[in-house]
């Protein structure tokens, strides 16, 4: 039985039921662990007012997700005997903040791994990033694996095509699309194309790949939650409260995220949302 946090590759399945996925191991399909909510917050509603004002605001608005509230999703990882390896805490993202949030790495017994990060301020800033002779750009700055002492342990780097051309053609069959940089320029794991498939790095150490994993089952939340803002809607979860909390220190993991969040809101709010 593969071992999740032994085999060189994995891969990220969408299952029928809302938010809930497989970790494979891709070059067999074997399942090593199953990723499902155990405690999702309710959407905000608005009265008639409200709702008419921020379709208003939406109109205006170069950034859809500005105006919509997602819940608190909390994610337990759980191995093939259903033991619990790991939770994955993304926290709520309020109205006024068109970013993507922070999501908390949280071991079974509690204890914060780390976190899986994104630079709001930076996020929002004009892209010029070094483009090579194919026209393929490497963008830094965008997303980050901190350690629980929010130390970069690693950074996502991404290659994309960049010129008219090289997007016409995209990325090289053989081409990297994402590689998790560590800040000594160790490269701990990278991700072709558009595949959904990470390969690790043997010299990773097991909170790197949870880190990593982590990212992995981010990017595919990102795609049920944060894409259908420009897409074609975006439609709330269904709330999910647990008996008990998920694990201990639950209530107060993101309480440092979110007053980061309430900050850059104000500062978004005075600098960037469109007057009128």
């Amino acid at each position: 039985m593969a071992d999740l946090f032994e085999i060189p590759l994995v891969t990220i399945v969408n299952l029928p039921q809302d938010l809930h996925y497989q970790l494979t191991e891709p070059s067999t399909g074997e399942i090593v662990a199953q990723v499902s909510p155990v405690a999702v917050g309710a959407a905000w509603r608005e009265g008639t007012l409200g709702r008419l004002f921020r379709k208003a605001k939406r109109a205006r608005s170069i950034y859809p997700g500005e105006t919509y509230h997602v819940p608190r999703i909390t994610f337990r990882v759980a191995g093939a005997r259903n033991e619990t390896l790991f939770f994955v805490d993304r926290a709520d993202k309020l109205i006024g903040n068109p970013c993507i949030p922070n999501s908390a790495v949280v071991a079974a017994d509690g204890g914060v791994l780390g976190y899986i990060t994104n630079d709001h301020y930076h996020i929002l800033r004009a892209v010029d990033p070094p483009v090579d002779a194919n026209g393929i750009a490497t963008v830094r700055g965008m997303g980050f694996l901190l350690d629980h002492h929010n130390n970069v342990v690693g950074e996502v780097v991404r290659r994309a095509p960049w010129t008219p051309h090289a997007m016409k053609a995209g990325l090289p069959p053989d081409e990297y699309a994402v590689s998790f940089e560590g800040p000594d320029g160790s490269v701990w794991g990278r991700r072709k194309g558009e595949e959904l498939i990470v390969e690790f790095n043997p010299d990773a150490s097991r909170t790197l790949r949870i880190l990593m994993i982590s990212n992995l089952i981010c990017g595919k939340a990102d795609e049920r939650l944060y894409t259908p803002f420009t897409t074609s809607g975006y439609t709330p979860p269904e709330p999910l409260e647990p008996a008990t909390e998920p694990y201990p220190g639950y209530q107060g993991v993101h309480e440092s995220y979110m007053q980061y969040q309430e900050k850059f809101i104000k500062w978004f709010q005075r600098n960037v949302v469109p007057s009128g």
